[in-house]
């Protein structure tokens, strides 16, 4: 997270990238099969600690709420947000759930 941005003339203000955190952590869900639906079964420890981070950055972090963070994403469909997230972070690979 990026606390410090410019904001122009000289001024510094608070600044997040949230929008760049969520497609980072999708798109690690995303290879690895995970699901965020309780329903779905859990399958690995990986997962658990996966959906936590979800629910904690979702729920508690800075007070921000999901309609602010879907106002700042780029207008990509969840494909292209995907692949612009693997482009722009080098995703970490997970141990093995065999």
């Amino acid at each position: 997270m990026s606390w410090m941005h410019p904001t122009g003339a000289g001024s510094w203000g608070i600044g997040s990238d949230f929008p760049l955190e969520l497609q980072f952590w999708g798109y690690i869900g995303e290879c690895e099969g995970f699901h965020l639906e309780a329903e779905q079964p859990v399958s690995s420890l990986n997962e658990i600690m996966w959906r936590r981070w979800w629910d904690i950055f979702i729920t508690h972090s800075c007070g921000r709420i999901l309609v602010e963070i879907e106002r700042t994403m780029p207008d990509l469909s969840p494909e292209e947000q995907s692949r612009h997230a693997a482009a722009r972070f080098c995703p970490p690979r997970l141990p093995n759930r065999a």
